[in-house]
């Protein structure tokens, strides 16, 4: 089992930081959690076995975005999300099927 720890790609201190957190809560996806969907898939395509995926704040966010944005092959060698006091989605997000998949 592997575990991979996602965080912001883009630093706080940052202006570009601060706007994708606000954006966080009107958008659907933000460019932080493409990204770490990107990394998530890129790392299992190299690595055989199963993986726990988590992140702290914005990157527990991205945690649960990247998981739930891979497909089957990926979702089913994922074991474990954790997201650890990350900010939450918009309510339709909670209903999708990509996310109850996980």
């Amino acid at each position: 089992i592997y575990t991979l720890s996602l965080h912001d790609a883009l630093p706080i201190l940052e202006i570009s930081g601060w706007i994708e957190n606000l954006n966080m809560s009107v958008d659907n996806k933000t460019k932080c959690q493409m990204l770490g969907a990107e990394y998530v898939k890129k790392v299992m395509k190299k690595i055989d076995g199963n993986f726990i995926i988590l992140g702290h704040s914005k990157g527990g966010n991205t945690s649960i975005y990247a998981s739930m944005n891979q497909s089957k092959y990926f979702k089913d060698r994922i074991i474990k999300v954790y997201d650890l006091d990350g900010p939450g989605f918009k309510d339709n997000v909670y209903k999708l099927r990509k996310f109850k998949s996980i």
